[in-house]
């Protein structure tokens, strides 16, 4: 039993990262990607200024996000496990 609870909550820790990963960019990002002359205000090296996330902060921040839901998820499964407790 505990096999399988471990299962599917890796599988949705998975599914959460993903989920976060790609809504994390798109063509939305390249739409609003400020031009050379915004970011000429900001540093005079504007080249070495990305707007765009790293892959690896990305990745980081899904995983971390997953395990605050899963952990939120089985706290629910306990409180569910107890309350329906002949």
């Amino acid at each position: 039993m505990r096999l399988r609870q471990l299962s599917a909550v890796l599988v949705l820790a998975a599914a959460v990262a993903l989920v976060l990963f790609f809504a994390s960019g798109g063509a939305a990002l390249a739409a609003a990607r400020p031009g050379p002359e915004q970011l000429q205000a900001v540093s005079p090296r504007p080249q070495f200024i990305s707007p765009y996330p790293p892959v690896a902060l990305v990745a980081a921040l899904g995983l971390v996000a997953g395990a605050v839901w899963l952990t939120y998820a089985y706290v629910l499964y306990q409180v569910w496990r107890i309350a329906t407790r002949p």
